[in-house]
């Protein structure tokens, strides 16, 4: 097999469930016929493609197009309530900030203080 014909194979092999699903242009599903009708194996192919499409087709239950669109408004919802609720928390750290550094800080002195009796108190313990 030379090179073109391996890259005529690949386009085949990619184009071919596309026109089992009738969903390929006028110009592609022209050149897969004519390369379908010149190999056989490639031929078999395109009628394997087809009875799996006609067998997905007639045992695929019924779902309305509306249940597939409230799923995927749902979804959406969804996300733009977690977006909200993320700007939110955001928000209220900012305005928190102010007032957990403050408190930290004042444990930090509190600390420092409790360190600096400590170690007055070892001094005098020591003399």
């Amino acid at each position: 097999m030379d090179e073109q014909e391996r890259m005529n194979r690949r386009r085949f092999v990619e184009l071919a469930p596309w026109h089992a699903n009738g969903t390929l242009s006028e110009a592609d599903r022209a050149w897969v016929d004519a390369y379908a009708s010149e190999h056989p194996e490639a031929r078999a192919e395109l009628e394997w493609y087809g009875s799996l499409q006609r067998s997905v087709r007639a045992n695929a239950p019924e779902v309305s197009a509306e249940i597939g669109f409230d799923r995927l408004r749902d979804r959406i919802r969804l996300e733009n309530r977690r977006a909200a609720s993320r700007r939110h928390a955001g928000a209220l750290d900012r305005l928190l900030a102010p007032l957990r550094d403050g408190l930290a800080s004042l444990f930090v002195e509190e600390d420092e203080k409790a360190t600096q009796e400590v170690i007055v108190r070892r001094r005098s313990d020591h003399e």
